[in-house]
């Protein structure tokens, strides 16, 4: 991962894996070991790209079960 200013406080943000919540309809999901960069000091968290569509194709997998219904 490359080196990340926080946008909100200007703080440099550290490399971390979290636990996120991401969801797609009325579906809710808690994903553990996702990448991130984590703000030290405001809690600004943001991810990559790359990071996002994982997240993002996750969520969207949960609105097939809209479709079994």
């Amino acid at each position: 991962m490359v080196k990340r200013k926080c946008f909100i406080c200007g703080t440099d943000m550290d490399e971390k894996i979290i636990s996120t919540d991401i969801g797609w309809g009325e579906y809710r999901l808690t994903v553990n070991d996702a990448k991130a960069y984590v703000c030290p000091n405001c809690g600004e968290i943001i991810f990559s790209a790359e990071e996002v569509n994982k997240l993002q194709e996750l969520g969207r997998s949960q609105s097939v079960l809209d479709n079994d219904k």
